[in-house]
């Protein structure tokens, strides 16, 4: 008993955390998914991340504070008519949504939240390495995702990833700063020009593993969306830089 205490207890201060409900993330090396010939893994620094999605309840705060983000006060160019649909109006929602990671917002209201909060939405190559989205066990919880209906829980019932991080996989999808720099074109639905190897998810015979179809379909979503796209399970997380020689 003693022992599987300590075992416990070693598991739970794996990850470094702070009160506002951040990890820290160790740098590390992150292996493209697409990447040219020869190219390097990319190096990624140390930043703390948000350890759960942003709230429909957290995000209903920044509102209140910034009312020009509310509905029916942003501009059309930063939003679209899916933004925020599902709340009752401007700031409420109902109760049992509170806890639920805030979706239907669009890129740029994702990132004025991240920066209220002296934060920023993490890049392409962060939220794959910390989402730690190329092991085995992740690519087989995604796909067994895509064949459920989507069905929105509690950020405290999501899965808890190898990083400490919640709701990495298998509830949202999330925005990043650069959802647009991997760019997967021509689908043969499309253009009698384009290979039939882009029909839906065998463009990823292309990647640098072809195995990971998950994988593919989640950049394949990232380069279909636009900055005032807003949907229905897409929503995000905060992530800010690790100070140079500061412990916080």
């Amino acid at each position: 008993m003693f022992v599987i205490l300590m075992l416990l207890l070693a598991s739970g201060s794996a990850h470094a955390s702070t009160a506002a409900g951040e990890v820290k993330i160790e740098k590390g090396l992150y292996r493209p998914f697409f990447r040219e010939l020869g190219e390097a893994d990319r190096p990624v620094s140390a930043m703390w991340v948000d350890r759960d999605p942003v709230t429909n309840a957290e995000f209903a705060e920044f509102l209140k504070k910034n009312p020009k983000w509310q509905r029916q006060n942003i501009p059309s160019i930063f939003s679209s008519k899916s933004y925020l649909q599902h709340w009752k109006d401007a700031v409420s929602f109902d109760a049992a949504l509170a806890r639920q990671p805030v979706t239907n917002v669009t890129w740029f209201a994702a990132r004025k939240y991240c920066e209220s909060q002296g934060k920023r939405l993490m890049t392409v190559d962060e939220w794959e390495f910390v989402a730690d989205a190329q092991s085995p066990e992740n690519l087989s919880l995604i796909l067994d995702w895509y064949t459920k209906p989507n069905q929105l829980t509690d950020v405290q019932k999501a899965v808890v990833n190898s990083r400490g991080l919640r709701g990495m996989h298998g509830l949202i999808w999330e925005w990043v700063e650069d959802y647009g720099s991997v760019i997967i074109a021509g689908d043969s639905r499309d253009s009698n020009d384009t290979s039939k190897d882009l029909f839906c998810g065998a463009g990823s015979l292309r990647a640098k593993d072809p195995s990971q179809y998950a994988t593919f379909m989640r950049f394949a979503y990232r380069s279909s969306m636009k900055a005032n796209y807003a949907g229905q399970i897409l929503g995000f997380r905060c992530a800010r830089d690790v100070e140079p020689n500061s412990s916080k």
